[in-house]
């Protein structure tokens, strides 16, 4: 085991500029949530020996989500902790009869990168597609009327894809218009907490400047400030947080724009992360009081590979807790398809039944020919978003267009938060069935889940 080193935790409101964490070999996943039982806590990690007798990373705070002890991090609030433990330390803490599981601290990553585009160009006004979908719907209507019955009557997929096109205008974006957020007149999620959980953001940038809470921002990326030197963060924020109206230099793009912004830089500037480090933005997150996380982060999982049983429980205990409303996690369900001539299977930890998976659309409203799918009856695939040719916010107080599940990801956090404005006391688990329930379905769920998130029915 190597030695330990006393050192200062990252995190503060700006970042962690001239901190440096332990990196944890595991993460600890005990069978109860101890926020109320740290002794149990400080009693089963009492197995891992503090490093060489020099202290560890400090004392245990009794009761404190985020506690250290030994050579451990305490989440509370998720009923887990990240450690630092040998081959030996790691079968001690196994057989704890307190503990579920230990698992190895995996990295996480941006989901693969997909080729970013320009402005998305207006569709035919009249296409294959929709005079297909007009011929099957009136075969449709002519057997119900030949047959003397009035059963419910569902347009063909093909029909309501190609009617309902959008395009980007100078006031906003296709993706607004799709989930039906371009009247002047529209929640915006005031007094709503969401977190994004990515590579940071660009603080100076013109649409956040002045409206960022100095307080809601951190990094726990070991040696980087929470300003983005990526750009997905930034441009997932915008998503999010953008502006509702044009303003003089863009269009309105963001989908709860009076949200309060929560962002946790998990990935580093070069879009990796480890589960510790997410793992705390989740706690910190939840500590601050997000209603809604979302998470474009993940890792490929091939077919038949179980999801994330660590980001289930977390999830879980997130999505139905004991007392309180809850937290609902959003995230990315992966770009691991190359449509047609592959499919990719939902990464984790989007693969996780606790989690909301989000694939992508276009704007003719098909699936995205990147966007993962279920296929092996564990990675379900939930609901879908606009995902391709999505314009945000970049960097330098620029723009940009960008692609991918991770795009799809924060209109669905960001539609959660508008739900949680009207009902402030609805359950995390309750904005997820309303979520799915309100989706206009557009083709098999097993790509698009229960079809594209909308504001009404």
């Amino acid at each position: 085991m190597a030695k330990s080193r006393k050192t200062a935790r990252a995190g503060g409101p700006r970042g962690s500029e001239g901190t440096e964490d332990l990196r944890a070999t595991h993460i600890v996943l005990f069978r109860e949530r101890i926020d109320e039982n740290a002794e149990m806590m400080a009693k089963v990690m009492s197995l891992v020996p503090r490093n060489g007798g020099n202290g560890g990373m400090g004392p245990l705070a009794m009761g404190l989500g985020g506690a250290d002890i030994a050579n451990a991090h305490i989440h509370a609030e998720l009923g887990c902790a990240s450690v630092i433990a040998s081959e030996a330390d790691v079968e001690r803490l196994r057989n704890a009869a307190e503990v579920e599981g230990v698992f190895p601290n995996e990295v996480r990553t941006l989901p693969s990168p997909v080729t970013e585009t320009t402005a998305q160009p207006a569709p035919p006004l009249i296409g294959l597609d929709y005079l297909r979908g007009l011929r099957d719907g009136i075969d449709q209507a002519l057997a119900v009327l030949a047959a003397g019955t009035r059963p419910e009557f569902r347009p063909p997929a093909s029909l309501f894809r190609s009617a309902s096109a959008h395009v980007d205008t100078p006031t906003h974006t296709w993706g607004l218009a799709a989930i039906g957020l371009t009247k002047a007149e529209r929640p915006t999620g005031r007094g709503v907490k969401v977190a994004v959980l990515d590579t940071g953001i660009d603080e100076a940038h013109p649409d956040f400047r002045d409206r960022l809470i100095t307080d809601n921002l951190r990094s726990f990326v070991r040696g980087e400030p929470v300003t983005d030197g990526h750009g997905h963060g930034t441009h997932c924020c915008g998503t999010v947080n953008g502006p509702q109206r044009p303003n003089g230099s863009g269009r309105a793009y963001g989908v709860a724009p009076d949200a309060t912004l929560l962002v946790g830089k998990v990935l580093s500037n070069a879009g990796r992360g480890e589960d510790s480090t997410i793992i705390e933005g989740i706690q910190w997150a939840v500590e601050a009081g997000a209603r809604v996380i979302s998470m474009s982060l993940g890792s490929p999982r091939r077919p038949g590979d179980p999801y994330s049983q660590l980001y289930e429980r977390i999830a879980e205990r997130l999505l139905r807790p004991r007392k309180g409303n809850g937290t609902l996690i959003v995230a990315a369900a992966g770009n691991e398809s190359r449509r047609p001539n592959s499919l990719g299977a939902v990464g984790n930890p989007a693969a996780c039944p606790s989690i909301l998976s989000v694939a992508a659309v276009g704007s003719d409203l098909g699936v995205a020919p990147f966007s993962s799918r279920q296929l092996d009856g564990i990675g379900a695939v939930d609901v879908a978003a606009p995902g391709v040719g999505v314009y945000s916010s970049w960097p330098g107080g620029a723009y940009n267009f960008l692609s991918g599940t991770s795009m799809a990801t924060p209109h669905v956090a960001a539609l959660a938060a508008l739900m949680f404005e009207f009902e402030p006391d609805m359950s995390a688990l309750e904005a997820w069935d309303r979520l799915k329930l309100r989706a206009r379905p557009l083709g098999d769920p097993l790509d698009l889940g229960a079809g594209l998130i909308q504001l009404t029915v």
